[in-house]
């Protein structure tokens, strides 16, 4: 297990899920790391809107770094 902080996500109302930013996922990616310097990593898609909100979050993450993502059905 990974020790540190925890990001701080928005605040949001019970049982709502609060928005991710750039920021928030970038601190919950360096939880799971190292990555190389140009990560490629996979993200299992389902079509639904979470799964698509991860691709796209994981993408951005992937790009700032020159790397990619590749999305599995």
């Amino acid at each position: 297990m990974v020790k540190g902080n925890r990001p701080r996500l928005p605040a949001s109302e019970p049982g709502v899920s609060a928005p991710l930013d750039d920021d928030a996922f970038e601190q919950l990616m360096a939880r799971l790391g190292p990555f190389e310097t140009r990560p490629h990593i996979a993200v299992a898609v389902s079509g639904g809107s979470d799964s698509l909100c991860l691709a796209l979050l994981a993408a951005r993450w992937a790009g700032r770094r020159e790397g990619r993502v590749t999305a599995v059905a």
